[in-house]
């Protein structure tokens, strides 16, 4: 009679401690492992992998930065869509190329979690209508299965190209 296994979800943290205790028990019962046995692991949270950095990398290196004179209009727009993403930018410039969920972008630029989505809702429109030769927003974006993070939130992050670019344009900004 063949035998069946049945799938446990055991916390990252302790996954390697309770693997050696089974392995223990049931080589005390007298299993033998099974050839060409394949190890399953599920997770949550964000494993450090190779694909996540490569999809962090390749999520950043597709962004095209904005112009230092969009990046100023920006700046000084007055409308709610662009204060809030001038907000967000500040918030990223102080993570460059870290990617950064909703959650995080609301809580350290004050805005409230609802009003940065609605922020990004409206990017689209906005950019099309007020920087209509920009090709991408200003910051990179990414699905947290792409870069290994959870999925759900929107992920943001500032290029180290336009990080430069935000300073010159916030320098502008100040020298007038």
């Amino acid at each position: 009679m063949p035998t069946t296994y049945i799938p446990h979800l055991i916390p990252a943290e302790h996954y390697g401690d309770i693997v050696d205790l089974i392995r223990e028990r049931l080589e005390a019962l007298g299993f033998e492992p099974t050839p060409g046995a394949v190890e399953i692991r599920l997770t949550t949270g964000a494993p450090e992998t190779d694909q996540a950095v490569r999809g962090t990398q390749v999520a950043l290196d597709e962004h095209t930065p904005w112009s230092v004179e969009n990046l100023t209009a920006l700046i000084e727009n007055p409308t709610a869509t662009s204060q809030r993403w001038r907000k967000a930018i500040d918030v990223c410039a102080s993570h460059v190329g870290e990617f950064l969920p909703t959650e995080t972008i609301a809580a350290e630029s004050g805005m409230v979690v609802n009003v940065w989505r609605s922020a990004c809702r409206k990017m689209t429109v906005h950019q099309r209508a007020t920087y209509p030769d920009e090709t991408s927003w200003p910051l990179a974006t990414a699905s947290g299965r792409d870069i290994g993070e959870p999925t759900g939130p929107l992920y943001v992050a500032i290029t180290p190209e336009q990080a430069n670019r935000w300073a010159e344009a916030n320098a502008r900004i100040g020298q007038r």
